[in-house]
């Protein structure tokens, strides 16, 4: 009875492990088309491996229990079924590991590390603090060295003296709602979009002596900034942080979000160091500089190359880790990073020549920051 019940575990982990690779297969090829596939395409290719490993694994042990001889010299004859399947399990687990290798990590990058740049670099450091205290976040960032400085979830008290220093001298400042960018290159403009996606549920959020109730419907700022001296024009940036309410279609709210910063009318604003920004008329030279992005960054709450990123993304642009970088680059959560929804895309106008992800945040359970470098030179516009 105790050899059947072996028996029947062990083929019930070897049906378990073709489950998660059949979702994680299925997610893969249908990508977040749908309500339904999104939550396939969320399983994490390491995940999917390690939990399809243990159950092969498992499952080995408990048919080895299945066919322990009930008297010396017996050897029970080992399914060819059952071999056949085993193996081609195993085989199906290699082919996760290359996915994961080739596509995602992109570890053949290792053998051909990438030249230095030709140009002055531009260091862009973007992070979701979260639950990061201002106070902390310039010893934090400092040793990233940012030229651009882009933060979501920034808290709505404390100064942003100590962060600008940290950035550098003579910085430039674009905030609103929940967003900032403290940059070393002279903010021209920026306007704030309320993305006003649907379907998001009201959370409360709790701090120490106070709180609120929020609905996150998402938010973005379209910076433009006078980079002449490193590419002899303009660097156009969009800081996105979508909701993160896992049953809103991903395709929809990317649809969404697209739809409301091309219908940006205004008003645009012009950083002052010691007055209020400025309201400036969004022309439609200024929108069309706007509307431009020739970066594309922050928390999309969506994983990396998912189909609905296109939906909000300017032809031609491509993720920033599939351009450069190799490596483990997930950036959720800090403490134990399996997802990289936080994300960085560039146009074919810029180069990237380095990708990569840290962890700033002091309890281990924040996003990953991610370091994005780029080299100048001169961009046609």
């Amino acid at each position: 009875m105790l050899r059947r019940c072996a028996d029947w575990l062990a083929h019930g982990c070897l049906a378990l492990a073709w489950v998660v690779l059949l979702a994680w297969a299925v997610g893969l090829l249908v990508n977040d088309r749908y309500v339904w596939s999104q939550f396939l395409w969320w399983i994490p290719t390491p995940v999917a491996g390690a939990a399809a490993v243990v159950m092969l694994v498992c499952g080995w042990v408990l048919g080895i229990a299945a066919r322990v001889p009930r008297h010396p010299g017996d050897r029970p004859p080992v399914p060819r079924g059952w071999v056949r399947c085993m193996r081609g399990t195993w085989c199906a687990v290699g082919v996760v590991a290359v996915v994961f290798m080739v596509v995602e990590a992109r570890w053949q990058r290792l053998l051909v590390p990438a030249a230095a740049p030709a140009q002055r670099p531009l260091r862009m450091v973007t992070w979701n603090i979260n639950s990061t205290r201002i106070e902390d976040l310039p010893g934090k960032v400092r040793p990233l060295l940012p030229d651009v400085l882009l933060i979501a979830n920034r808290p709505y008290f404390g100064s942003f003296s100590d962060l600008r220093a940290a950035v550098g001298e003579g910085t430039s400042v674009a905030a609103g709602g929940r967003l900032a960018v403290i940059s070393k290159y002279p903010v021209i403009s920026y306007a704030l979009v309320p993305l006003g996606v649907q379907g998001a549920e009201a959370r409360t959020f709790r701090w120490q002596g106070g709180g609120m109730v929020s609905i996150d419907r998402g938010e973005a700022i379209l910076v433009l900034l006078d980079t002449k001296e490193w590419n002899g024009s303009t660097l156009c940036v969009w800081l996105l942080d979508l909701p993160s309410d896992p049953p809103i279609g991903r395709a929809r709210m990317m649809r969404e979000a697209r739809a409301a910063i091309e219908g940006f009318e205004g008003p645009a604003y012009k950083p002052r160091e010691r007055a209020a920004d400025e309201a400036v008329v969004a022309d439609d030279a200024l929108r069309a500089q706007l509307l431009d992005p020739d970066v594309i960054t922050g928390d999309f709450n969506t994983p990396r190359r998912s189909w609905s990123v296109e939906h909000v993304l300017a032809p031609g642009m491509r993720a920033a880790p599939d351009v450069a970088g190799s490596g483990w680059r997930m950036t959720f959560p800090a403490g134990a990073p399996v997802i990289a929804i936080d994300n960085t895309v560039v146009s074919a106008r810029v180069r990237c020549y380095h990708y990569g992800v840290h962890e700033l945040s002091a309890r281990g359970r924040d996003h990953l920051a991610q370091l994005t470098v780029l080299e100048g030179g001169t961009v046609n516009r």
